[in-house]
């Protein structure tokens, strides 16, 4: 067994030889086999195009690259081609343009320069922008925010800033208008957010819904822990803040963000008054008391008085109580319409009160006399010039006294009677602790 050359080889079969099979042998060992010889189809088929002994053209070149246009850099760069390079390159795109659905293998570096066109860019992610950014917006404005309660803040609650912070991710909780410490609200929030959670909360602009249930067209006011109701909210422990408007049954468009009203609901009877801080506060208006050339009195948190600029521009006034003119005159020639008050005394003893000033006393106790005591201003100051009158309407004797320091007809502690039944007096204060009676009497004493 032995390689032989080609003409040995043929010599084994030509006509009518029959090859013996050492010269089969010879023959199958006279053909290079990729198996024995370790070497692979593919390298085998690198000596396709051969045409000369290789290592005689190996000797023939030179040992390093010398004259060449080409760099030894350069044709590194083919360094991993498995392929005709040109073959690769008339494969690949002339221009982005050609491209349908381009995609991004990695970030995008716009090298100082602009993405141009009149196309939308549509985006699922957050877009930063550390520079300005210039247009139109369409949609919400939304601030990152950090649930640190124990409770899922739901979409579509109303919250306020309670003060703490995770980076930059502020604190909320849920905003109450019965709470001054929780209000204003921030915005409403998009999506529910859990317990120690992030999350986002609509400052202006629409959230969408699948149904919010709220009237279209409607306001929307903040109300306790979170809600939202239709009507501002009433009484004077509410504060008022509208955040939103109903455009439709699934959007809600948020616009009265970090803003309630300055100045709050009034109570029945109040007044807002400005205090010693320049703000408005709830105070009670009490007429009782008019000082002089005062237009308001304010002290401990009620307003004393309140004057009228001009009496007639009101064609139809009236008095919530007694008039005090405070010494002045009412002058004029006004016809009076009514009555002055009749008070019937069926006790046998009464004290006047500054109530009975210009009343009509009627006496009409019918067991015992009946006593009228006149007392000392230092318990009851009634005005200069005050009237009340009196009438014994039965048999029963009618006395007029006077408290120990006020004289009655010049005597201190002076007491008088009326003479007779159906007889009557009138006294008049002339001034401090000095009154005069007249009318139906006996002598004072």
């Amino acid at each position: 067994m032995a390689e032989q050359g080609r003409t040995t080889l043929k010599s084994y079969f030509e006509t009518g030889d029959k090859p013996t099979q050492v010269q089969f042998e010879d023959l199958i060992d006279s053909v290079p086999n990729t198996s024995d010889s370790g070497v692979s189809n593919t390298e085998f088929g690198y000596l396709n195009g051969v045409t000369s002994a290789i290592q005689t053209q190996i000797n023939g070149k030179q040992d390093e690259l010398t004259g060449l246009t080409a760099s030894v850099t350069e044709l590194n760069y083919s360094d991993g081609v498995t392929s005709a390079i040109q073959t690769q390159i008339d494969g690949k795109l002339a221009n982005v343009v050609d491209d349908t659905t381009p995609q991004l293998g990695g970030n995008l570096d716009l090298n100082s320069n602009d993405i141009t066109g009149t196309g939308n860019i549509d985006i699922t992610g957050s877009v930063t922008v550390s520079g300005e950014f210039l247009g139109d917006l369409d949609g919400a404005v939304f601030v990152r925010v950090y649930n640190n309660t124990a409770s899922t803040i739901n979409k579509g609650d109303a919250v306020y800033l309670t003060g703490g912070n995770n980076g930059d991710k502020p604190h909320i909780d849920l905003a109450d208008s019965s709470d001054a410490n929780k209000m204003p609200a921030l915005g409403i929030v998009k999506e529910n957010i859990n317990p120690s959670s992030e999350g986002q909360v609509a400052v202006s602009g629409k959230i969408n819904f699948s149904s919010h249930g709220f009237t279209a067209g409607a306001n929307l006011y903040i109300n306790g822990l979170g809600a939202l109701q239709e009507t501002a909210p009433t009484g004077e422990g509410n504060l008022i803040q509208k955040i939103g408007k109903v455009v439709s049954p699934n959007i809600i468009l948020v616009q009265g963000a970090f803003r309630s009203n300055a100045t709050p609901n009034l109570n029945n009877g109040k007044i807002f008054l400005g205090n010693g801080s320049n703000q408005a506060v709830s105070t009670t208006l009490d007429t009782s008391v008019v000082p002089e050339n005062t237009n308001l009195y304010y002290t401990d948190s009620r307003v004393q008085a309140v004057s009228i600029n001009n009496v007639v521009e009101d064609t139809s006034p009236q008095l919530g109580g007694n008039l005090d003119v405070n010494g002045n005159d009412i002058t004029g020639n006004p016809a009076i319409d009514g009555r002055r008050a009749i008070i019937v005394e069926a006790d046998t003893s009464r004290t006047l009160s500054l109530e009975d000033a210009g009343d009509f006393i009627i006496a009409t106790n019918v067991g015992d006399p009946t006593t009228i005591i006149i007392p000392i201003d230092d318990n009851v100051e009634f005005t200069t010039g005050t009237e009340i009158d009196f009438i014994q309407k039965t048999e029963q004797q009618l006395t007029i006294e006077a408290d120990a320091g006020v004289t009655l007809n010049g005597v201190d502690g002076g007491s008088t009677s009326i003479t007779a039944q159906w007889g009557g007096a009138t006294i008049k204060k002339i001034d401090a602790n000095e009154w005069i009676i007249v009318g139906k009497i006996n002598d004072v004493a």
